[in-house]
């Protein structure tokens, strides 16, 4: 977040400012300092080769670098301070970093963090100024060389001329912001369950299952790589993956059978904000490719009588993240348009299947960028048989239900 304002009295002294999150600096500047034009040094910053946001940068080993080009920055425009501000939003408060760079001097004149209440209150300001004032109004004061006669300013406009415009969002995206995220990459462990059964089956020849409480593990990653296309920035693309450990079935006299559960989907996906700029509603659509195979192995005398699916299936979802309290809710449904399905396919005649799924969940943030994830879904496909007298299988129906429950810890920027 760039702010920007218009000094009122020739002798107010300029002060640039670069915010990473969202926080208001206007009442706690004090009277003779008055904002520089954002564009003219976000500009300069850009053209010295800064373009990681401020809070990451603070917070990484990129800091000293950011610090020195926001010196050169400040000269090259005329400003006689730079406060660089990153807003980290926590559970119970909102971390709010300070650092005030003097072009005169290689260490910063203020490095501090303000810790602010959660939602922002009419104490915000006073808590701020506490903190700027006496530091800012400490900087010697400089006259700033007029522009028109600098003999350097042809040169550095030849240098500012090309610079890209600043990247989409980014007044608003900051890391942790799972609702403005450029890259979400998320691992987690599961626990599934899987029950299959027929309907108006004739014989024995059709086996159901049963399997509760089966331990996977998952990764996921939603990544948002045009933030800086404003037609593009909210169009990205998602992968997961989960496959079951160590799984194994038995028969009821307890013969053992080998058995393979895993789940792939791959897709892109559109989101929209909504509400409340700082913690908005999101809501999305998603389209694209998924397969669920679960297999039975080393099954030879029974193996044709096993429900072993191969689904291969467009997928059509819809899904919103709510803010509540300290914590974000979510939901999810979505259409499974099956067009491979495996063995139970194949075995009975006049196959017709679908499918369909829901998901709720709710994330916990936590320290800088992190997420605590809980979530459950809800997978359905259900058949329909068209058998004739005389077939080997025979059936009316089938129902195949998939239950898992996912704890992930998730990292955004």
């Amino acid at each position: 977040m760039l702010i920007a304002g218009v000094a009122s009295a020739d002798d107010r002294r300029v002060l640039a400012v670069m915010v990473d999150g969202t926080i208001d600096l206007s009442a706690a500047l004090p009277k003779t300092w008055s904002v520089s034009n954002a564009a003219s040094f976000n500009a300069a910053m850009r053209a010295l080769g800064q373009t990681t946001p401020v809070g990451k940068a603070l917070k990484s080993g990129r800091r000293d670098a950011l610090i020195e080009r926001a010196r050169k920055a400040a000269v090259a425009d005329n400003d006689e301070a730079v406060l660089l501000v990153s807003v980290e939003r926590q559970r119970k408060a909102r971390l709010v970093t300070i650092v005030l760079v003097d072009p005169a001097h290689d260490t910063p004149t203020l490095d501090t963090t303000v810790t602010l209440p959660v939602s922002p209150s009419a104490s915000d300001a006073q808590k701020l100024m506490a903190a700027i004032a006496g530091p800012l109004d400490s900087i010697p004061t400089t006259k700033p060389t007029p522009k028109a006669t600098t003999p350097e300013t042809p040169q550095l406009q030849e240098v500012l001329a090309p610079a890209p415009p600043p990247p989409a969002d980014e007044a608003e995206r900051t890391s942790g912001d799972a609702t403005r995220a450029i890259a979400d990459l998320s691992v987690g462990v599961l626990l599934g369950s899987r029950h299959f059964s027929y309907k108006d089956a004739i014989g024995r020849n059709l086996r159901p299952y049963d399997v509760d409480a089966a331990p996977m593990l998952g990764v996921a990653m939603e990544l948002h790589p045009f933030t800086d296309t404003p037609v593009l920035k909210e169009i990205g693309f998602y992968g997961d993956f989960s496959s079951a450990i160590a799984l194994a079935s038995a028969t009821q006299s307890g013969a053992a059978v080998g058995t393979q559960w895993a789940r792939y989907d791959i897709g892109g996906r559109v989101r929209v904000r909504v509400g409340n700029h700082e913690r908005p509603v999101m809501f999305g659509a998603s389209g694209g490719y998924g397969l669920e195979v679960f297999r039975f192995t080393d099954a030879t005398t029974i193996d044709p009588q096993l429900p072993s699916v191969s689904y291969g299936f467009i997928r059509g979802l819809l899904d919103v993240r709510v803010p509540i309290g300290p914590v974000a809710l979510s939901a999810a449904i979505g259409y499974l348009h099956v067009v491979a399905n495996g063995d139970v396919g194949l075995r009975v005649r006049g196959t017709r299947n679908a499918g369909v799924e829901a998901t709720v969940g709710a994330a916990v943030p936590f320290a800088h960028a992190f997420e605590a994830r809980l979530s459950g879904t809800y997978t359905r496909f259900f058949y329909s048989f068209d058998p004739v007298p005389g077939d080997t299988y025979v059936a009316g129906g089938a129902l195949d239900q998939f239950l898992t429950g996912k704890l992930a810890l998730a990292w955004m920027y």
